[in-house]
């Protein structure tokens, strides 16, 4: 049996005046956003947005006017919520800005941004799909992440990434609750590689190759935790790499954990606040719309 069942909102069936009022509540929760310069509400704001929530990773399909956005300090102060996600546009432009960087987004294109930090931009009318994934997703992984924000992958791996969303688009209203694992862990992964083959290439291009990996490894064990077949061949085969290259990356993993714990016990008491949120429980998708995060 099909495990998805989409929520959908559209402003399409409001008289034209009030359907931008009922999109910028819908978005509130995670930005602002104003009309063009010289255009007026009574024009309408024709939005449509088909949310899929898959257990751990929430789809957005969605088509909007011109319009600008920003993340403030403010709104960040008044929630929670701290998501990545990847912004594959189908149609149009876009350009957003973040700590003086400009990305500029359109068709083949995939962009990744943290709502964890303040961004504003512009956008014209566009059709495009938003993939948002929880923090705690990527794990140790992270720090990869936050490498990448604002980042706007090239050519190839946007490729692949794209055509892989894609992918999983055309599946959804057929995927079961078995499948859904498989997708969450398989788009994050997709992600990671990415990501990691983008950066600077020679050692540190190798240590986020290395991130990568045992985030995938460590991911691989929770999964397996129970299972008489868990044993250090078969991750090495999970991982496609020998099981000399996988005690290595254990004993980083090892090495990095001791100098972490050094670190925090080294620091003062009243420094640990900034850490405090790390701590927090993160927010659970909705069952249904991202406006309810």
């Amino acid at each position: 049996m099909p495990a998805l069942s989409p929520l959908r909102f559209s402003t399409r069936d409001l008289p034209p005046e009030e359907q931008f009022a009922a999109w910028q509540a819908h978005v509130a929760p995670l930005v602002d956003i104003k009309l063009p310069d010289g255009i007026d509400q009574a024009a309408g704001f024709p939005a449509d947005h088909t949310a899929w929530n898959l257990e751990g990773v929430l789809i957005v399909q969605q088509y909007t006017p011109a319009h600008r956005y920003a993340r403030t300090v403010e709104k960040l102060r008044s929630t929670s919520i701290d998501h990545w996600y990847v912004v594959v546009p189908r149609s149009g432009r876009s350009w957003t800005e973040v700590n003086g960087r400009v990305a500029e987004g359109g068709p083949g294109k995939a962009e990744l941004r943290t709502l964890a930090d303040p961004f504003s931009g512009r956008t014209t009318d566009s059709e495009s799909s938003i993939i948002y994934l929880p923090r705690d997703l990527f794990g140790r992984s992270q720090a990869l992440m936050d490498s990448s924000n604002t980042g706007v992958l090239p050519g190839n791996f946007a490729s692949v990434l794209v055509d892989y969303i894609n992918s999983v688009e055309m599946k959804l209203s057929a995927l079961t609750v078995e499948d859904l694992p498989l997708v969450v862990n398989t788009t994050r992964d997709i992600i990671l590689t990415c990501l990691s083959q983008t950066l600077d290439r020679g050692g540190a291009n190798e240590r986020h190759v290395d991130v990568a990996l045992i985030e995938r490894a460590r991911q691989y064990i929770q999964r397996n935790l129970h299972s008489p077949g868990l044993a250090p061949d078969a991750l090495a085969r999970e991982l496609g790499i020998s099981r000399t290259r996988l005690y290595q990356l254990f004993e980083l993993s090892t090495a990095e954990q001791n100098q972490a714990t050094g670190r925090r016990k080294s620091r003062p008491l009243g420094a640990a606040s900034g850490e405090r949120r790390e701590g927090v429980a993160r927010p659970e998708f909705p069952a249904c719309s991202v406006s309810d995060f």
